[in-house]
This record gives C-alpha cells, structure tokens and sequence, in this order.
C-alpha cells in the first residue's frame, strides 16, 4: 500500500467502502473495498512526509497535515487541491502537524507539536483567522500542542492535548472555548490559560 509505515486510515463518514491513507513516504492514497486493494483510486503527494488526513463531516473534502506547518484541502472525489493553508514552517523535521475540521467543515484548527499555537483558518478560503497561544497558568510556561479536536457538540469548542515541554511525557487536556475573552481566561490562573491573538502573520 505505501513505502512507508501508514500513520493514519481514516475511513469516510458516508460510506463503508472509501477509507484514506498517509504515510511519511508524502503520499495520502484514497482506497475503496469494493476494489482489488491493488492499486488506489487516486494518490496525492506533499512534499514533506504525512502525519495525517481526516475527511470533512460530509465526506467533500480530505484535510491533509504533513510535517511542518503543510496543511491543505483535497477534493475527496479525485484527490484535485482545493485550499492550501500557507501556514509558515519552523524549519523542524519534528514539527508534527495535525489538522482537523470545527463546525461542521466550515473551519479547520490546525497545531503542531513544536509549537504553543492552534491556528483557526476558514476552510472554503484559507484564511487565517484567529491564533490561539496556550500557556501553564500557574507557571506561565508554554504548551506544546500533541493534538486536538473540535467539539462536535458545540460550536467553536475544541480540546487540545498538551505537553509542557517538547520532550515531555506528561500530558494535559485543555478545554478552549473560542467565545471567551482573554480576560475570562486569565480569571482560571490554576488552569492552563489560552492567550488568544489576532496579529496574524505567516
């Protein structure tokens, strides 16, 4: 299937048959049971090795993360780009990106595990539209984003899994309620704390 171990399968939420895989050899391949697993129905390419690929809620689009900050959307029917991201890369080969779909498909959050940062981006655009930094609220030390995930109960809620430094085997779940103040925020100083910001550059 591919020349390097499959980080991620994530089948479709629509159908029993079409499932997608990525891999660090660059490629997220499309499959569907009802073929011979010879071939896949079409192959996309990044140009850094896959951390993963998810399909948006209504099975449209496959949001692809590679290593790296390189975030973009595929047409799930054919593989074809739709947006790319353009989220600035650190230059790390160990910045591992993850991407996933909030409210529905309409935005996508993306953090990366060398950084203190989730990015909001519209997902038909690419525009980037809010920065979120979070931060130990007693130490005030940053925290490092391992992965994430939009509530799919409520609109702009996601949680955010957390280490306190990039080598860190202790974890910590974050709540973010995109609604709430900075200010808000800063009242739980126990709790991890989410720094939002609207400067955004690359």
């Amino acid at each position: 299937m591919d020349q390097e171990p499959i980080n991620v399968a994530k089948f479709a939420y629509h159908s029993p048959f079409m499932f997608a895989t990525s891999s660090f050899d660059r490629d997220v391949k499309m499959w569907d049971l009802r073929q011979k697993m010879v071939r896949p129905c079409y192959t996309a390419s990044s140009s850094r090795g896959n951390i993963m690929a998810c399909f948006s809620p209504d099975d449209l689009y496959l949001l692809v993360s590679a290593v790296d900050n390189e975030v973009k959307q595929l047409l799930a029917v054919d593989g074809r780009p739709h947006t790319n991201f353009e989220i600035a890369p650190t230059g790390s080969s160990h910045n591992y990106t993850r991407s996933y779909y909030m409210n529905g498909r309409d935005y996508i959050i993306s953090g990366s595990c060398d950084e203190q940062v989730v990015r909001v981006c519209c997902a038909q655009t690419g525009r980037r539209l809010r920065d979120v930094y979070v931060e130990d609220g007693e130490s005030g030390n940053s925290l490092y984003i391992q992965s994430l995930r939009g509530d799919p109960f409520r609109d702009f809620h996601l949680s955010v899994l957390a280490a306190s430094t990039r080598l860190s085997s202790k974890l910590e779940i974050m709540k973010i309620n995109l609604l709430t103040s900075d200010q808000d925020a800063k009242e739980h100083a126990h709790a991890p704390s989410v720094r939002p910001s609207f400067s955004l550059g690359g």
